[in-house]
């Protein structure tokens, strides 16, 4: 029973994390793509 609630806390932390991380990816895509954008212009 115990070990059955520590999985799925692990795997619960690991869904944050992963959306986190998504997160993070997505901003830091769109900004690269930003500053590629500004420096077409450039």
């Amino acid at each position: 029973m115990l070990l059955v609630i520590h999985i799925e806390l692990t795997f619960f932390h690991y869904q944050q994390y992963h959306v986190l991380y998504v997160f993070c990816g997505f901003f830091i895509e769109v900004d690269a793509v930003s500053w590629g954008q500004s420096l077409t212009h450039f």
